[in-house]
């Protein structure tokens, strides 16, 4: 396992256990724990994909790109919008 993944599972770990209960998307990224993973970049956006992150997380995901893959017409379908990102990630970081 590389630092980076041991950084990211710690991140993980900690945003979960403060955030699970919260359906506040704000709040998430605004977490100190999710700042950080968005600090960490690409590396991060393959971490997701890997570890497979709560559907919450796709908006950290859009805040490390800068952008958002889903078109208009998928955005609130959360399979739909995990299956764009799944292949923008592999298309474009893997």
């Amino acid at each position: 396992m590389t630092r980076d993944e041991q950084l990211f599972l710690a991140l993980a770990g900690w945003l979960d256990a403060d955030t699970s209960y919260v359906a506040d998307i704000g709040e998430i990224m605004g977490h100190t724990a999710g700042r950080q993973i968005v600090d960490m970049g690409s590396s991060a956006l393959r971490l997701m994909l890997k570890h497979d992150k709560p559907d919450e997380w796709l908006s950290l995901a859009a805040k490390i790109t800068g952008g958002n893959p889903v078109p208009e017409e998928d955005r609130g379908r959360v399979a739909k919008m995990k299956e764009h990102w799944r292949r923008w990630i592999t298309e474009n970081l893997l």
